[in-house]
């Protein structure tokens, strides 16, 4: 299962080939999806907002 942005926003779903892969790992920070979730779906925002930027060589 991966996260993937879908109209803008991070969506769970399966994907054979993603192009981004993201893991976030909160030190006491309780359960997974509560505390590394936001910090995930930031990352991922944050990658869709400037993609290409990000992804253009140069």
């Amino acid at each position: 299962m991966f996260v993937v942005i879908r109209h803008g926003q991070p969506t769970a779903a399966p994907v054979d080939h993603p192009h981004v892969v993201t893991t976030a790992y909160v030190r006491r920070g309780g359960e997974g999806a509560k505390a590394a979730g936001p910090v995930v779906a930031g990352a991922l925002r944050y990658y869709a907002a400037h993609q290409k930027r990000i992804t253009t060589p140069g």
